[in-house]
């Protein structure tokens, strides 16, 4: 049964701009910089969606998670504001414990963004996002076992002026976004950009009057490019960023229809976020094509609560949870770019030191939890005062460096290769306490314990690319993907705390990019295999969720994606996503009378990964006319997902998402003078 999002926000907003005409009869070049030096993404031997900063901002996506929808076989999960996770071609790892790593990669400006209480705060004012499908070892200063999603923010562009959009919408939709570039001497220019959004919630709690899903929230980014001399320039970024939002586990009841405006849950929960990051890159031009690149990052979260209420039985306050956290993360990387006629390479080195805290409490009152998890009687649920509080401060320091190159040579007139390497060591001391509170139902091994640990390992990617004609590009790669082994904040029975062992496998893909009919159809598609080895899946246990290395896993599948320039006013553009997933073996610890010990093991061997829809695509229409006030554009985009479970139990129940339409429609003005924009999207 097919349902419709409840996404369907009008908004409108109003741009002063300058920009130039979008359609053209040969459709234009796609610029990426995935491999480190610019070039063509038809060049490039590797399976990448590239969205451009304009087909962004006409989508109306304000963060991270509105790209899932443009891109097929990439998913994402998101409890709210400061819990984002992604699977890639479906693998995906929902670690919001400060010990384990997501298994796909956001970069911003080639800085990881390291957990997913990060994920959203920089996706603002972007050139461009790069979308990288596969094992990245070999290209970023960071190991992602999946793939990687790469934002480019907009740097000083002293002809784009300033802009000023507005937005508002029904749902109390109002944003405001200001952007200016200028020149303070002849070597220093400067980019100023701000946003402010405002949405009320999409839901409102019958329980308590209270909205859900509501957006609040502002950035100020400062960008200073300054040319010391002929060969060095700097850039510097300093960005803050806040967020305040309600949010909750949003429970319809009996009506799982993603169009209900209501929601059964007891009370909504809130999300602060107060974020600083600044980034320095300095480049200098060695001659001889040689270039070198240094990057320092520093980014601070200084204060994150994520308060709610879960599990609601008749309006009872069943259970409480809240997370504030301290978050620094710094890393800096060296690379030296390399060029010549027949070769273009770079090798890195690269650091990361991060410390991370985070102090989970939930509170519930212990005879109404009790009757639920233990009696399986919803009806015997009082609604009691709160009694209990389990807490559980968790402090990680996180040390890594790496070693990694890349070398695409010229084998032929039209065979290319394309060889890299990486060398990753991974270093992890983590000190969990859960305090002792009579019964400890949600997590029964109380105590305090330490633990660290260290991993390392060597990948490595081989990709071959062939020119079969003039604009037809095959390829076949092979990558190793590795992703670091971590603790959470949990323990076992003995006292220790639970750890996982690294996640390894191996990628296998082939492809062909291709444009046809003077470059006005552009067709790439691709076939891919991956042989997983000791999966980091998520496991419930009592009502506590845990990373283990439980499953192995067989993956493949095909994608499609293409664009036809259909006239000098049509552009008519798809991409497809087919995926075959299977867990070969894997044995899940289960606690089956809800007392949060595990007392059973489940074979989930057969069973689909999680995050993993068979089916993804879109589909749209670009239509422009010229008029005696401007260029009038229309625009149509339809989107479909599968049904997907959540986890590798493969539930029926709440843990899985229904199949999904999605209708987006934009209607905008651009001004004969081309300053100004007016766009309604829907």
């Amino acid at each position: 049964m097919t349902k419709f999002t409840k996404g369907a926000l009008l908004g409108v907003s109003v741009i002063a701009l300058s920009a130039s005409s979008v359609f053209a009869q040969a459709l234009d070049e796609v610029v990426v910089t995935a491999q480190k030096r610019t070039q063509s993404v038809q060049d490039v031997p590797i399976s990448i969606n590239a969205l451009s900063g304009d087909a962004i901002d006409r989508a109306g996506v304000t963060d991270v998670n509105g790209i899932v929808d443009l891109v097929p076989g990439l998913n994402s999960r998101s409890d709210g504001p400061t819990q984002t996770v992604f699977a890639m071609r479906g693998v995906g790892t929902n670690a919001f414990g400060v010990g384990v790593d997501g298994s796909v990669g956001v970069f911003v400006d080639d800085v990881y963004i390291g957990h997913p209480v990060l994920v959203n705060t920089s996706f603002f004012d972007v050139e461009r996002v790069e979308v990288v499908k596969g094992p990245q070892g070999t290209l970023f200063g960071r190991n992602t076992s999946a793939g990687a999603i790469s934002a480019v923010s907009k740097g000083v562009d002293l002809d784009d002026g300033t802009r000023i959009t507005l937005g508002g919408g029904n749902e109390g939709q109002q944003s405001l976004q200001f952007t200016t570039n200028q020149a303070v001497s002849d070597k220093l220019g400067i980019r100023l950009a701000a946003r402010v959004q405002e949405r009320d919630g999409t839901y409102t709690n019958t329980t308590t009057g209270h909205e859900l899903n509501n957006v609040d929230n502002q950035i100020i980014r400062l960008v200073a490019d300054y040319e010391m001399s002929d060969e060095t320039s700097v850039n510097l970024v300093l960005e803050n960023y806040l967020d305040s939002s309600y949010w909750g586990m949003i429970d319809t009841g009996d009506n799982r229809s993603f169009e209900a405006d209501s929601v059964t849950q007891a009370a909504r929960g809130n999300s602060e976020i107060d974020s600083t990051r600044m980034a320095l890159k300095l480049t200098h031009d060695l001659g001889d094509n040689k270039t070198l690149v240094w990057n320092v990052n520093q980014l601070d979260i200084t204060s994150v609560t994520t308060p709610g209420d879960f599990f609601p039985f008749g309006g009872a306050n069943l259970l409480v949870f809240s997370e504030p956290g301290d978050f620094e993360f710094f890393s800096t990387e060296l690379r030296l770019n390399g060029s010549s006629d027949s070769m273009d390479w770079f090798v890195g080195a690269s650091y990361r030191d991060d410390t991370l805290f985070n102090n989970s409490t939930l509170s519930y009152n212990i005879g109404d939890l009790a009757a639920i998890l233990i009696d399986g009687d919803p009806d015997a649920v009082q609604g009691n005062a709160i009694d209990t509080n389990e807490t559980s401060p968790t402090t990680a320091e996180v040390k890594s460096y790496a070693i990694y190159g890349d070398v695409s040579f010229n084998v032929s007139d039209r065979l290319s290769a394309t060889l890299g390497a990486r060398y990753s060591n991974d270093e992890k001391d983590i000190t969990v306490q859960v305090d002792e509170v009579g019964a400890n139902v949600l997590k029964p091994n109380f105590g305090s314990a330490t633990a660290s640990d260290d991993w390392s390992e060597t990948t490595g990617r081989l990709a071959l690319n062939y020119d079969l004609d003039d604009g037809v590009m095959a390829y076949a790669s092979f990558a190793q993907g590795y992703k670091a082994g971590g603790f959470n904040s949990s323990l076992n029975d003995d006292g220790s705390v639970l750890a996982v062992e690294p996640e390894t496998h191996d990628a296998f893909e082939l492809g062909v990019k291709s444009e046809w009919m003077d470059r006005r159809l552009r067709l790439n598609a691709a076939y891919f295999s991956s042989e997983y080895e000791g999966t980091q899946i998520e496991v419930q246990q009592g009502t506590a969720f845990v990373i283990r290395n439980i499953a192995d896993a067989d993956i493949s599948g095909f994608e499609l994606d293409g664009i036809y320039a259909a006239s000098e006013n049509l552009n008519i553009q798809f991409a497809v996503s087919s995926l075959d997933t299977e867990i070969t073996s894997g044995i899940l610890p289960t606690d089956t009378d809800g007392d949060g010990a595990v007392d059973t093991q489940v074979n989930v061997a057969g069973n689909e990964m999680p995050f993993a829809p068979e089916l993804s695509y879109t589909l749209g229409l670009d239509y422009s006319q010229a008029t005696s006030m401007g260029e009038l554009g229309f625009g149509i985009a339809v989107s479909h997902t599968d049904k997907q479970y959540h986890t590798a139990y493969n539930d029926d129940g709440f843990a899985f998402s229904e199949e999904n339409d999605l209708i987006d429609l934009r209607v905008d003005l651009t001004s004969l003078n081309e300053s100004w924009r007016v766009s309604l999207l829907g």
